[in-house]
């Protein structure tokens, strides 16, 4: 009795096994891997397929160069466990942005969005036309650019009309967009925000960079600097006392010049520049220590930008500030949604 209930039980086991096997070979298939699940969003799945078709360009260009079984390459695999991964995330928030803009009554008909979605694709078009006449621009002649593809692997239709836009994904940029929009579209900000950004930021409306064409004397010691400076002040010549004494050995040939500098350019040291910023053209100023020794700076001219005036920048500047203000807002807004949905990933089913 007891070999009987043995040999049943080894039976039963052996069903148990051949039927995990038998479903690990459907998951296996090719069609059971892309409906697979990846990720539960607010009760909507993503499968492997749906990610896969928006790195369908990805896989073209694997499959094209290292053949039908570049998945099992260790690199390979890596590489695109990350990809699918970025492209996880993007989907899934997707979905969360859609739930809201239904919940808030944002999201338009079907209808209204079929019609975007056709004249999102028409943009998409557009962009990769732009970019590709861009790009051949680049080249002296068509042979050039075909050299190009061909060493890219690619070709131009290709290029004009990349894989991997499918229409969830137009779809979710449609509806971005739109719950984007109706999320900032009361952010503003007022004159004086305009105003502060221009007087804290006064050097990035200069029609040029601040500059100074530099030379110097490095010397190892100050007592050796201070020398120097005492024969400088007695009129002896800097360039020749550069050529004589200095350890640059770039630049002592040529009296000592650096040519001109940016102000913000910093490679010198900072303490460096601080001084040549404040020197005027022609002075020579006192020892200044860096990291390399002790230098003598003469400035033997500069170049000052003055900030366009305010009116001519006011403009650009409220759309840089209420730019940032609706991104700011639009991160915050995300943010909160994500944690409110309900997210299972299966990363194992990458």
């Amino acid at each position: 009795m007891k070999n009987i209930k043995k040999l049943v039980s080894l039976a039963l086991a052996g069903m148990v096994i051949a039927s995990f096997t038998g479903c690990n070979m459907i998951t296996k298939t090719k069609e059971g891997i892309r409906n697979s699940v990846v990720a539960k969003v607010n009760g909507h799945k993503i499968t492997r397929g749906q990610v896969d078709d928006r790195l369908e360009g990805v896989l073209s260009s694997l499959e094209k160069k290292y053949g039908d079984d570049y998945e099992k390459l260790p690199e390979v695999k890596k590489y695109l466990k990350s990809q699918r991964m970025q492209t996880l995330d993007e989907m899934i928030a997707n979905v969360i942005i859609e739930d809201k803009g239904t919940e808030l009554k944002i999201v338009p008909s079907e209808e209204k969005i079929k019609e975007d979605m056709k004249k999102e694709r028409e943009r998409i078009k557009e962009e990769a036309n732009k970019q590709v006449d861009s790009l051949k621009k680049l080249y002296k002649d068509e042979e050039d650019f075909k050299k190009y593809l061909k060493l890219r692997n690619v070709t131009e239709k290709e290029l004009r009309e990349p894989k991997g836009i499918t229409d969830d994904l137009v779809r979710a940029n449609v509806i971005n967009k739109i719950v984007y929009d109706n999320i900032t579209k009361n952010v503003t900000v007022t004159d004086k925000d305009v105003k502060d950004y221009y007087e804290a930021n006064k050097e990035s409306f200069q029609e040029g960079e601040n500059k100074a064409h530099i030379a110097h004397i490095l010397v190892k010691t100050k007592e050796e600097a201070d020398k120097i400076k005492k024969e400088l002040d007695e009129g002896k010549d800097f360039a020749n006392i550069a050529k004589e004494k200095s350890l640059d050995v770039a630049t002592k040939d040529k009296g000592g010049d650096l040519g001109w500098i940016n102000y913000k350019d910093m490679k010198q040291g900072m303490v460096f520049m601080l001084a040549a910023k404040t020197m005027n053209k022609g002075e020579v100023s006192q020892p200044i220590q860096e990291k390399d020794g002790w230098h003598i700076l003469k400035v033997i001219d500069k170049k000052i930008y003055t900030p366009k005036p305010f009116n001519d920048v006011k403009d650009n500047i409220k759309k840089v500030l209420i730019s940032q203000k609706k991104n700011k807002l639009w991160q915050d807004s995300f943010s909160k949604w994500k944690k409110e949905a309900k997210v299972k990933k299966y990363e194992s089913n990458l």
